[in-house]
């Protein structure tokens, strides 16, 4: 609450102050001449000058706004290995609490999930943290704590290109000691022609393991394994033939680690749809058309 003096001035002030300095001038004439009523006629130009200021009395009332700061917690499905979903769950509620304590201060929580589609897939934990900024002042945006098991993907390569302007925080569900080994393949092609084959490029990741040669199978369709030995973390060129037509689906695994939180990752797919490097058509008519040869010749052309 405060009190304070606001003038909003009938005329521009240079003209206010030109009257002022006139009327001023005049009173000090007649004072010099000590004529009658000078003291009254300097009270009368006051009060005229401080008409022309137009003066008024504001009282304000201010309450300050909240700050508000955002929780991303994530809910994929890697959450769900281990204890990491009873972490996450205590980890919100204590942030929670916090928050609560906080004089002025109020907490929005965002929840993130796995895609559910190839295209979709990953944890969006920024993409979820900037839906939650779309509606909040900058000026009031103190700040964001992410609770995941940090498999974010969609993580920017620096950090000063978040463009969050606040802090960010990470709290890391899961233990130390966790052992996990991943498949990841880095290129495959989406088409290979029939009876050629095709180049698929893969690596290893291991967590908290020497990091040895593993063994790798990769099986395309029914065929036989081809068992590659691979070091953790180095990209590999493995030649997958296509014999069909259609999906030819090729899979990349490796064998679970002795106490790995889980072997889900263990194994990785990808379809390569084969095609034909010749196409044939049979060219029906019905009677003679003489649009018949433009058709042929199309339809033989490369």
């Amino acid at each position: 609450m405060g009190w304070n003096i606001l003038l909003d001035p009938v005329l521009p002030w240079a003209v206010i102050a030109g009257l002022a300095a006139i009327g001023i001038i005049l009173v000090g004439i007649m004072a010099y001449a000590r004529s009658r009523g000078v003291l009254l006629r300097a009270a009368s130009l006051a009060l005229l000058v401080a008409a022309l200021a137009n003066p008024s009395i504001r009282n304000e009332q201010r309450q300050p706004l909240t700050d508000i700061a955002v929780a991303v917690i994530d809910r994929s499905m890697s959450q769900e290995n281990g204890n990491r979903s009873e972490q996450t769950s205590k980890a919100e509620q204590a942030l929670k609490e916090m928050a609560a304590r906080l004089p002025n201060t109020e907490l929005r929580t965002v929840e993130v999930r796995s895609g559910i589609n190839a295209e979709d897939d990953g944890t969006r934990a920024f993409e979820a943290l900037n839906r939650a900024l779309a509606d909040i002042p900058p000026e009031r945006f103190a700040g964001a704590v992410m609770v995941t098991d940090g498999e974010v993907h969609d993580a920017p390569q620096e950090a000063t290109k978040s463009g969050l302007g606040a802090p960010l925080h990470a709290l890391i569900t899961g233990g130390r000691d966790e052992r996990d080994r991943k498949v990841v393949i880095d290129k495959a092609p989406r088409f290979g022609i029939v009876g050629k084959d095709q180049t698929v490029v893969f690596h290893v990741e291991e967590h908290n393991e020497p990091g040895g040669p593993v063994d790798v199978s990769v099986i395309v369709g029914k065929g036989d394994p081809q068992v590659l030995s691979v070091a953790p973390g180095q990209s590999v060129e493995v030649q997958v033939p296509v014999d069909h037509g259609g999906q030819n689906i090729v899979e990349i695994g490796v064998p679970p680690l002795e106490g790995e939180i889980s072997a889900q990752n263990n194994r990785a797919v990808t379809v390569i749809e084969g095609i034909r490097d010749r196409l044939r058509v049979l060219l029906v008519s019905g009677e003679p058309h003489p649009g018949e040869r433009a058709w042929r010749n199309l339809l033989k052309s490369d």
